[in-house]
């Protein structure tokens, strides 16, 4: 294990700054995803959908600046219907940055977003609701298993850093009560 004191961190060469996607919270270039978690009903879906939609427009999010670009927003909870409602709302009309997409087949996850970002190649966010769906693990998994399979090759291959460097990425988790998460 290497060691670096507070002065040898000094001591490294200078590195390209951090370019970010929302001040001082998401940035490109990390080399994995940002995790927004929480209980359920807590806002977590409401807190990324704002996030995507002031990303989308160039607006400030929690009076934070952002990096105005198109939002790929995987989304496995919520109908059709429902991300008509969310996404909608206070956007306009002449606004195309976000993209919502429902999987057909949840075996397919990694190769459709994949897909989708080959697509859009003017991607800088990607938002995961949820997860644990996302990575085809159901509410008797742990949360150390699910941490384990992001760091699984499958999840290597849509690392934004490597293949979309100027993307960043947020997976929704939603975190279990202790005794339903034992299986």
């Amino acid at each position: 294990m290497k060691e670096y004191s507070l002065q040898d961190l000094r001591s490294l060469p200078a590195s390209e700054p951090p370019k970010y996607i929302i001040e001082g919270l998401l940035r490109t270039r990390r080399g994995r995803p940002s995790i927004l978690g929480g209980f359920d009903h807590v806002g977590k879906s409401t807190l990324a959908q704002q996030m995507a939609k002031c990303v989308a427009k160039g607006e400030p999010f929690l009076s934070r600046s952002t990096c105005q670009g198109k939002v790929l927003y995987f989304q496995t909870e919520e109908s059709v219907e429902d991300a008509k409602i969310d996404f909608l709302k206070n956007m306009p009309d002449e606004n195309e940055s976000i993209v919502v997409l429902h999987p057909d087949n949840p075996k397919n996850n990694f190769e459709e977003l994949k897909a989708k970002l080959d697509k859009h190649p003017d991607t800088v966010f990607v938002i995961i609701e949820t997860l644990m769906d996302f990575l085809e693990y159901g509410m008797s998994r742990t949360m150390t298993n699910a941490a384990h399979c992001s760091r699984s090759s499958a999840m290597k291959s849509v690392r934004s850093t490597k293949t979309f460097p100027s993307c960043s990425s947020i997976g929704c988790v939603r975190r279990m009560p202790l005794n339903s998460a034992r299986g």
